[in-house]
């Protein structure tokens, strides 16, 4: 694990695939009630679609943001790993942007108002 701007990361290691490269920024966000937990889904499916590399899913009371890949060789990371970081980042930024509605313009705020709705239903398909 480290510390990086007020953040704890870890970087997982599989010694059976030594090319697989993990960055993991647990327990961001928490949330306590189903309504929240299918806000962060729906939140987290948008972002995750957005940012390349990134994953964002809850786990069962709070919100856990990875990013991973297949590195050609082990000395890649070195490469690799700044701009994992950002992205990361980046993806931790515009979930909580976007959950705390603080940006109605952003493009996750707007992709979510367009797959959701503005009361977090799911919109009937047209025709």
């Amino acid at each position: 694990a480290f510390k990086h701007e007020a953040g704890t990361y870890v970087l997982p290691l599989d010694d059976a695939d030594p090319n697989y490269f993990r960055i993991v920024f647990p327990n961001f966000w928490s949330f306590q009630t189903p309504s929240e937990r299918q806000r962060v889904l729906e939140t987290a499916a948008v972002v995750t679609g957005m940012i390349k590399a990134v994953k964002v899913f809850p786990g069962p009371n709070d919100t856990i943001a990875s990013v991973e890949m297949l590195l050609p060789d082990e000395d890649a990371f070195r490469t690799f790993f700044p701009r994992a970081l950002l992205m990361l980042q980046a993806a931790v930024r515009e979930f909580c942007t976007a959950m705390h509605g603080t940006d109605a313009d952003s493009m996750v705020a707007e992709a979510i108002k367009k797959l959701f709705g503005r009361d977090g239903e799911r919109r009937a398909e047209a025709g």
